[in-house]
């Protein structure tokens, strides 16, 4: 009997440890929840309170420092916007949206090497997304590595046949190599997929 009782005990335990009995993050859950439908009614410094009490009761939440990144980016104030990239970074360095987003912040910030960096990282944890691809070819292109844009913008097209961008892009860099027939079939090609 005793030993039924333990092993009830135990298993009781464990279930609780697994549906997260404390309920502390399913608390910091709920406010990011919040916090993402304020983000999407356009509701900034309410998804920011939402996101601030997510991290208050889970300072481990690096999805909640990601998106309040993303909403500091949206009020503009851009070095709360990296640092939030940065932490939701060290908290989950496999997060590949923050490294997408925080090489656009490189980008923007013409940083183009440490852009490089974080859109080389994002592709690496997302082999299958052409938009990572897209935007490394844009810095590529800033940078003017003509021929590493190219290459990106085609592993893209590679990926997503359909992404008229990657051949829009991929015609801009074309023209600035001066192969203009190949430039003209990847617009035409945009053209038919827009």
């Amino acid at each position: 009997m005793k030993k039924s009782i333990a092993i009830l005990l135990t298993l009781l335990l464990c279930f609780c440890l697994l549906a997260g009995c404390g309920g502390g993050n399913n608390e910091a859950e709920s406010f990011f929840d919040q916090g993402m439908e304020a983000r999407d009614a356009g509701e900034l410094d309410k998804a920011l309170a939402a996101f601030d009490k997510a991290i208050e009761l889970d300072p481990a939440y690096a999805e909640a420092y990601f998106y309040r990144g993303r909403v500091h980016g949206k009020l503009e104030n851009y070095m709360d916007e990296l640092a939030g990239y940065d932490k939701a970074i060290e908290l989950d360095p496999k997060l590949a949206d923050a490294y997408f987003w925080r090489g656009s912040f490189y980008d923007d910030v013409k940083e183009y090497e440490l852009a490089l960096a974080d859109f080389g990282k994002a592709a690496e944890l997302l082999p299958d997304d052409a938009a990572c691809r897209v935007m490394r070819a844009l810095v590529y292109k800033n940078m003017e590595l003509y021929d590493e844009a190219v290459a990106d913008y085609s592993q893209a097209i590679a990926l997503d046949p359909a992404y008229a961008s990657a051949y829009k892009g991929r015609a801009n860099v074309y023209l600035l190599l001066g192969e203009d027939e190949l430039a003209e079939a990847d617009y035409a090609k945009a053209a038919q997929l827009e």
